[in-house]
């Protein structure tokens, strides 16, 4: 799946739409992500990846969200969420707000097709943009690519000639490159 625009809910005028990434830090509790899910049915534009992973805190679980959408609905989107009981701190994570400072990345494993006379072609391409062959046949190879959301959307264009067999994305997961306990290098609207 390469990255395209999709419709909007709630957008500005003339506003365009952007990739916006939400971090929420949620209780680890039955129901939680589902009430996190009913939300951004309600509330938000059809979501690209909704990631939820283990955080540094055995009792939350770190929830990424990543849509295409404008800055505005993002911004209701994050007062929606800073609602839940059981979320503890919301972030989002935007060029205005100051991307640059944070490291957005997510995983792909790709299954291409080569032969043995286009194989080393291929594993240049991916070599080129830090993925590697977790493994090879005859028939194909499988790659695993990490990265931002536009690195991976470049090795799939520069492989989709050899033929893609078949894709699966992790969607987003997110940090502030500062310190966590630095709060002024991260803004936040974490609730106090």
């Amino acid at each position: 799946m390469l990255s395209e625009t999709l419709p909007l809910v709630g957008a500005e005028r003339g506003a365009a739409p952007a990739r916006q990434t939400i971090v929420a830090l949620a209780q680890r509790r039955a129901g939680v992500i589902e009430r996190i899910a009913s939300l951004l049915r309600r509330r938000a534009p059809t979501f690209t990846t909704l990631t939820v992973a283990q955080c540094e805190s055995p009792t939350q679980s770190r929830v990424t969200i990543g849509f295409e959408g404008a800055p505005m609905v993002a911004q209701q989107l994050v007062e929606h969420l800073r609602k839940l009981v059981d979320v503890s701190a919301v972030t989002l994570l935007t060029p205005a707000a100051g991307q640059e400072g944070a490291v957005v990345r997510e995983l792909a494993l790709a299954r291409i097709t080569c032969s043995p006379q286009n194989r080393r072609e291929l594993i240049d391409i991916a070599h080129l943009f830090g993925a590697r062959a977790l493994a090879v046949d005859e028939e194909a190879i499988t790659l695993e690519i990490c990265g931002d959301a536009a690195t991976i959307d470049s090795v799939l264009l520069l492989t989709r000639p050899f033929g893609l067999q078949s894709l699966t994305r992790t969607g987003g997961v997110a940090l502030w490159r500062a310190p966590a306990d630095d709060e002024d290098e991260a803004p936040s609207t974490d609730d106090e």
